[in-house]
C-alpha cells in the first residue's frame, strides 16, 4: 500500500533532472509574454528604488520573493 506524502509543500517547482517538468518551457514562455505585455501596457512601470528586492533564502528556489514597483 502506498503511503500518503507528508511533505507536499516541499517541492522543486519545475523540477530537475529526470523529474524536470515537461511544461517548464511553456511556463517560461508564458512568463516572458506576460512581462512583455505588461511593459507595453504600463510603460511607466519601474522597480521602486526605495525598497530592496528580497530574495528567497532557499538555494533550490532562486529569484526574488517580491518586486516592489511604482507606476
Amino acid at each position: 500500500m502506498r503511503k500518503a506524502r507528508t511533505d507536499k509543500d516541499r517541492h522543486l517547482e519545475l523540477g530537475r533532472g529526470i523529474h524536470f517538468c515537461i511544461s517548464a518551457a511553456r511556463a517560461r514562455m508564458e512568463s516572458r509574454i506576460t512581462i512583455c505585455m505588461l511593459r507595453e501596457r504600463m510603460p511607466g512601470l519601474r522597480l521602486d528604488p526605495r525598497f530592496p528586492i528580497p530574495h528567497r533564502p532557499n538555494v533550490m528556489h532562486r529569484g526574488p520573493h517580491t518586486l516592489p514597483a511604482t507606476w
